[in-house]
């Protein structure tokens, strides 16, 4: 098949219009998947389930309980007892 074969997480970045985290979830199989941002001291910041989705590459969007600060983070998506991470950088 075309999918992906692994699961990922990539374009993770800060969408100012939405008032949105946005980043892309790359799935090797259909289910719920889950993200979660943690900030530079290993606070969550949020947890979110997404299910229902079907395998493939999904274009995301979750908005936090507060406006977000410029600074480091750290994205992880969850599915089937994997998780992949990914740091990144907002600057607002």
């Amino acid at each position: 098949s075309g999918g992906p074969r692994a699961l990922g997480l990539s374009r993770v970045g800060w969408d100012p219009r939405a008032g949105a985290l946005a980043f892309q979830l790359a799935l090797p199989a259909s289910g719920t998947a889950s993200f979660e941002l943690f900030d530079v001291n290993g606070r969550r910041l949020i947890g979110e389930r997404f299910e229902n989705l079907e395998a493939g590459t999904h274009d995301l969007r979750v908005r936090p309980g507060a406006p977000m600060r410029s600074g480091v983070f750290l994205g992880r998506v969850t599915q089937n007892g994997q998780s992949v991470s990914k740091r990144f950088v907002v600057v607002q």
